[in-house]
């Protein structure tokens, strides 16, 4: 990097050399891989240099913002891009204060050679300034394009062309790019009308000489992301073959640029005209440009003591912040127009440009003021919210708050102001849309709980009832799922009516919409409610092979009443059996597929679920159902079978001549058993409550009862012998005896 113009419009004598070790050029000067020309202009303190070392790796001087702003670019600078053999010009800034009246005839000089010598010419300007005269350096271009044509372009050859880019800096995303393009191009297209009117070029178009095209940078300070993504599309577009077109190269070999470059340069100096631009005209900018600036400088201190007032929380400050801004801007428009009356010709566009300043710095301290009334209204809004701790009559609390938070702000900040009522009515609009946010979340969050609610209601009365149902299956197990699908409906039924009170006018005031999705919610909830239950009711494979097993067991031990089942000699267990299987297999066939059902239409069946997955849980549940099955009916037909040979043992261990001799011997109590009514009465109830004992089999339940009660008894004695006498073996052995006996 070098400087190839001072700042004194003297051409470095000593480029020569400083091109050859600053390009790479070898001894006779090629300079191998730099093969076109880039070039940047714009207002100072605009971060040209700042783009151009971002966009080619440069390393220019930029501006220390700790130490305030100031020129760093004086005269002409170039650098070098090897990578994309790029050679970098950065001029010095426009309309700098360090160069002051004098400023104006280097800046034309500077951009023409600019013009004149580089392939793409960026020009890097405000978008703030898009569509002003001065601000956009329109005024320079109109100049620069005119001496172009007069200094470079011959009409009997073709004509020299350039692109030119124009950087939109600081771009908002306010102002589409192409609106700012077509402004640009609008304004160029007069220029280049008015300069080419009455010449050589009158036929020609401005696209015959230059291709235009336009760029956005977003604000490097506070969108620093959004900056650095567009510099590297743009390097990367400076990569590409379309941004440098083989109608842009100026037919130079590149070791010859420092002569080719001096040359144009003492062109520039020497064309007088270029220096001499109207003496009023000057005048008239610098004095304007002053007052411009006075009249800003009052508006600012002014603004600061509102905005000042816009941090306190008093509502009488704060409702007289709109009026406020008004008088300021007005008084600071009157100051202007007194100083600058003077000076009619460009106090027309100063003043639209003092306008749009003064309008911004306005618009800003209101937004600041809307801002801050709006954040404290909703702040009171969501505490009001928050005190809600019931869904009853939300609709018109709701209505309340926010007629009272709309009333507030319009006491506040409402104006009529022309170019602050668009402000006051977008912050109006975004506070209603805020306030409905809040307010759709927790009325969002209130459907939501009470969903959960209502769903944990249902659970909890449909629950047991279903229990009762699945566990009385064996007595309705064709009906079973018709009874579960009357039991949800009714339980839905009425955590419906709750639902429809709750959304009500009187109570969540949910919009149509909002409440037929909520009452969709709750009944699919519910549905999926029903399932979980079921499905838990049921259980797992072991607890549903306990439930089927149980089943089995009711059925074959207890009889028709529920009463337990003793085996009587003549009872038929095998139709018992195959009766308690039946329906206990029936009763697993029906669990294991759960049906579906709409909940508002009990009788109809959507469908069934399988309870488990695998099947082969069910083949393993029935195959333990008949083992388990297969064993108690193993054990009644045995316990059947030692009762009928005890009975015919019995019978057959009474000799005929004891018989005899028993009713012998016994006539005399038998006489006098008749003969005393009490007696044959007492008789007569033993003999029926005996024979009733026999038929039911009691004797043999007494029997192994006295045995249970015996063994437990001789169990306890012997750990009570044991305690006393551990080493007493003879009762140890007797008491194991008597147990082995029983």
């Amino acid at each position: 990097m070098f400087q190839l113009v001072g700042y004194d419009e003297v051409f470095n004598g000593e480029v020569a050399g400083l091109w050859k070790k600053a390009s790479g050029a070898d001894e006779s000067g090629d300079a191998h891989g730099i093969s076109r020309v880039v070039a940047i202009m714009g207002p100072q303190s605009s971060g040209k240099s700042t783009i151009m070392n971002r966009l080619f790796g440069t390393d220019f001087f930029t501006m220390d913002e700790d130490q305030g702003r100031y020129q760093v670019t004086q005269g002409i600078w170039i650098g070098f891009d090897r990578n994309t053999g790029t050679a970098v010009i950065d001029l010095e800034g426009t309309d700098s204060r360090e160069r002051g009246e004098d400023a104006a005839t280097f800046e034309r000089k500077s951009a023409l050679f600019a013009l004149a010598i580089s392939e793409v010419l960026i020009i890097n300007l405000w978008t703030q300034d898009v569509g002003r005269l001065n601000a956009s350096n329109m005024l320079l271009l109109r100049t620069v394009l005119e001496q172009d044509l007069v200094l470079f372009h011959d009409k009997k050859s073709a004509p020299l062309r350039t692109k030119l880019l124009f950087l939109f800096r600081d771009h908002d995303m306010a102002t589409p790019v192409p609106q700012l393009s077509n402004v640009m191009n609008e304004d160029l297209q007069g220029i280049w009308k008015q300069i080419t009117e009455g010449t050589v070029h009158s036929e020609s178009q401005l696209d015959e000489f230059f291709d235009l095209q336009f760029y956005a940078l977003p604000h490097k300070v506070l969108m620093p992301n959004e900056f650095d993504a567009a510099c590297l599309e743009l390097r990367a577009n400076f990569q590409k073959e379309d941004m440098f077109k083989k109608s842009y190269d100026r037919q130079l070999s590149l070791d010859g640029f420092p002569v080719f470059a001096a040359g144009v340069w003492e062109t520039i100096r020497r064309d007088r005209e270029l220096d001499l631009p109207a003496q009023r005209e000057l005048v008239a900018v610098v004095r304007c440009d002053e007052f411009k600036r006075e009249a800003l400088e009052a508006a600012e201190e002014g603004l600061a003591v509102v905005k000042e007032a816009i941090s306190t929380d008093d509502d009488t400050k704060l409702a007289a912040v709109g009026g406020d801004i008004v008088e300021i801007v007005s008084r600071a428009f009157e100051v202007f127009d007194e100083n600058a009356q003077r000076y009619p010709e460009k106090a027309s566009s100063k003043r639209a440009e003092l306008e749009a300043s003064l309008y911004a710095l306005g618009t800003g301290i209101f937004d600041l003021h809307a801002d801050k009334v709006m954040r404290q209204l909703l702040e009171a809004f969501g505490a009001r919210l928050k005190s809600l701790t019931s869904w009853n009559g939300f609709g018109k609390d709701l209505e309340g708050f926010v007629t009272t938070a709309t009333d507030k702000f319009d006491s506040l900040c409402a104006t009529n102001v022309d170019y602050l009522e668009p402000e006051y009515q977008g912050k109006r609009e975004q506070l209603s849309s805020s306030i409905e946010l809040q307010a759709r979340r927790w009325r969002d969050a209130a459907v939501k709980s009470s969903l959960q609610q209502l769903q944990l209601h249902y659970g909890s009365s449909f629950a047991p009832p279903c229990a009762a149902i699945l566990d009385a299956a064996a007595k309705h197990v064709d009906d079973v799922w018709a009874l579960v699908a009357q039991l949800s409906h009714k339980t839905y039924r009425t955590v419906k009516d709750e639902a429809s009170t709750r959304f009500a006018a009187e109570g969540l005031a949910l919009p149509p919409d909002v409440e037929r999705s909520a009452m969709n919610s709750l009944k699919l909830n519910c549905d999926e409610e029903t399932l979980r239950q079921i499905h838990g009711l049921i259980g797992s494979p072991s607890l549903f092979l306990t439930r089927v097993k149980q089943c089995f067991f009711d059925q074959f031990r207890n009889d028709a009443n529920g009463l337990p089942r003793v085996w009587g000699p003549d009872d038929d267990i095998t139709e018992a059996y195959e009766r308690a299987l039946e329906v206990s297999v029936a009763v697993a066939n029906a669990l294991s597929h759960v049906n579906r059902f709409d909940l508002d239409e009990p009788e109809e069946i959507k469908g069934s679920v399988k309870h488990f997955d695998d099947e082969c849980y069910m083949e393993q549940i029935k195959a333990s159902l008949q083992k388990e099955a297969e064993a108690a009916f193993a054990e009644s037909k045995r316990s059947q079978e030692q009762m009928k040979a005890q009975m015919m043992g019995i019978q057959g261990q009474l000799p005929v001549w004891l018989v005899a001799a028993l009713i012998l011997l016994g006539f005399d109590e038998a006489v006098w058993v008749l003969k005393n009514p009490l007696l044959l009465i007492l008789c007569v109830v033993l003999t029926a409550v005996g024979y009733v004992g026999y038929v039911l089999n009691i004797h043999v339940f007494l029997r192994d009862r006295f045995r249970r009660d015996m063994n437990s008894v001789l169990l306890r004695t012997k750990r009570a012998l044991d305690q006393i006498a551990p080493d007493a073996p003879a009762a140890d052995a007797s008491v194991s005896s008597s147990i082995s006996m029983n």
